[in-house]
């Protein structure tokens, strides 16, 4: 896991640690993408803005902010390059370097405006990315916190009495949980139509996973990836890499622990696009508007959510190679027919169905009959189909 988070490289992470992190809804945590670019470049500009601010000509007389955004900037690109510049990460670099360039400038950098314009770039580069989950999911989830954070309630609130019980490191605490909380909520409600569409899963406890684990990913495991990284030329770095593995255990730990809790992954069955155009729909309704018309977005989104609730199921689900196919027996379920099924193929049409089975307790002979040649099998009202795997059998 260490490593996937410093080379974007996630093949040797073991099959039951991917689905430990994918039922607390952390799994996110693993990709290099807005969170891990957000606190790579969070860091430099706080180191570089803290190293000109203790030289008092400096904080007194220059823009020494604009300066840190510059550097954060260049240690953002360069953490891209190192960390293998895959296409997630490259459309978090270009979200990141336009927050920064708005600092750079003296504008507000979390805002509607920046979000559109860094989503104009990306689709400059890449308009195919707009069907796929990760274009979908990222711009989503910051719509929806620019909109609950920027504009929302709350978005200004008094200083604390330093004096008063608990002090100002009392409020901060405090604010840190309601943030972390807020946060986590409003990105899973912006994100679930999308999710739900492409991944056939829901993660109920998701809030639980990221408020436990998000400390230790921002505190402890990134700040010690990029250390590990710049000490490594000199040697230095085997200190820095223990650090961030217990970091990591902790964060697998937390993840082990919501996944035992009862129903810690829910299995949605697919639904069309029209539904998720509604939601969606929903999801750009309230994030651009400040007035309470905003609210109207919630009867759009039940409308949406109970489209998806009523999507018909398929009978019949067959290989684009003609290989193998499922049919729906007799009990509901679909059963895999043909012996020849790809496995990731096989999965996704049990998922798409709200069966979390594995493909090989579904693969039946009882409800088709097969032999060299193909298979016949018979669905639910009785009408038989043949999958052939040899033109004599036509």
């Amino acid at each position: 896991v260490a490593a996937a988070l410093v080379t974007g490289k996630r093949g040797l992470i073991p099959e039951n640690a991917n689905a430990s992190l994918r039922s607390a809804g952390i799994y996110h945590v693993v990709s290099i993408s807005g969170l891990h670019m957000v606190l790579a470049a969070g860091l430099f500009l706080w180191l570089a803005r803290g190293a000109l601010a203790t030289v008092q000509g400096l904080a007194l007389t220059r823009p020494i902010k604009s300066w840190a955004a510059l550097v954060a900037m260049a240690g953002a690109v360069a953490y891209d390059v190192f960390s293998g510049s895959e296409v997630a990460t490259e459309r978090s670099l270009i979200m990141t370097l336009v927050m920064l360039g708005a600092i750079v400038v003296g504008r507000r950098a979390i805002s509607m405006r920046n979000l559109a314009l860094a989503a104009l770039i990306v689709l400059a580069r890449e308009p195919e990315t707009v069907l796929g989950p990760s274009f979908q999911m990222a711009f989503a989830a910051v719509a929806g916190l620019t909109a609950a954070f920027e504009r929302g309630p709350g978005s200004e609130r008094a200083t604390p009495d330093p004096d008063a019980r608990f002090g100002l490191w009392g409020h901060r605490i405090r604010l840190v949980l309601w943030a972390t909380v807020i946060s986590t909520l409003v990105a899973s409600l912006a994100t679930d139509p999308f999710s739900t569409f492409h991944f056939h899963r829901l993660t109920p406890y998701g809030l639980i996973g990221n408020a436990l684990t998000l400390p230790l990913v921002e505190f402890v495991v990134m700040p010690a990836a990029l250390i590990g990284v710049a000490a490594s030329p000199f040697g230095l770095d085997a200190p820095v890499w223990t650090v961030m593995g217990w970091g990591v255990s902790g964060v697998m730990a937390v993840a082990r622990f919501v996944e035992a809790l009862p129903g810690s992954t829910v299995f949605t069955p697919a639904f069309g696009a029209g539904a998720l155009m509604v939601m969606a729909l929903a999801v750009i309704w309230l994030a651009i508007w400040i007035t309470p018309i905003r609210w109207l977005a919630a009867p759009v989104f039940l409308a949406g959510a109970l489209l998806a609730a009523r999507a018909p199921q398929p009978d019949l689900v067959v290989d684009a190679q003609a290989r193998a196919m499922a049919v729906r027996g007799a009990d509901g379920r679909l059963q895999i027919v043909g012996g020849r099924a790809n496995a990731f193929g096989a999965t996704q049409w049990l998922l798409a169905d709200a069966d979390g089975r594995d493909p090989r307790a579904a693969e039946t002979m009882g409800a088709a009959r097969c032999d060299a040649m193909g298979c016949v099998a018979l669905l639910a009202d009785g009408r038989a189909v043949a999958l052939v795997h040899d033109r004599r059998a036509l």
